[in-house]
Parts: structure tokens; C-alpha cells; sequence
């Protein structure tokens, strides 16, 4: 990711509050919601904004939300383990374990 790009999403694009996630309460997490104006304007739009790269990391997908709860409902299956998480998205699972 380019550094105009980073500077226009930590300025402009990263949701002022943390917010608790659904299934994962015990999660805080900077995502994209309505509430940020991104989410309102045409894709077009939001891709030129964001220098052609897709935001797949400011959303909190459901899948990552349901491992994110069975991970911290069953804390043994990693713990004092190394996990890597790919294509995490926002990174909600690697948080979890």
C-alpha cells in the first residue's frame, strides 16, 4: 500500500470511535460502518480515494466474527501457540487468539 494511501485512510477514512463487535464484544475494533462516509459514496469513487486498493480490511466479516467467538470460547486450541491468520481482513481472529 502506498504512503498517500495510508495517510488518506488514517485522515479521512478510519472511524473516529472503536466499536464493539457483535458476536465478539470483548473486541474493539476501528472498522467501516454507515456511519463513515466511505460507505456512502460510489464505488468508483471510494477506489480513487483509496488509490485503487480494495478496503477488505475495514470490515469485520461474519466468518471472521464467528471464528473470532469459538477462538475465545475454546482459549486451549491455541494457547501458547504461534497462529497466523491470512487474508485476515481486520484481523479480528489474530486479535481473538
Amino acid at each position: 500500500m502506498q504512503l498517500k494511501t495510508c495517510e488518506y485512510i488514517l485522515q479521512h477514512l478510519l472511524p473516529p470511535v472503536r466499536r464493539a463487535c457483535l458476536l465478539v464484544p470483548e473486541l474493539t475494533l476501528s472498522i467501516l460502518t454507515s456511519s463513515n462516509p466511505l460507505w456512502h459514496i460510489p464505488y468508483e469513487e471510494a477506489m480513487m480515494k483509496l488509490d485503487r486498493s480494495d478496503p477488505w480490511w475495514a470490515f469485520l466479516w461474519p466468518g471472521s466474527q464467528a471464528l473470532s467467538r469459538y477462538l475465545l470460547d475454546n482459549k486451549s486450541l491455541v494457547q501458547g501457540r504461534h497462529v497466523l491468520d491470512i487474508g485476515c481482513g481486520c484481523g479480528a481472529s489474530a486479535i481473538a487468539s
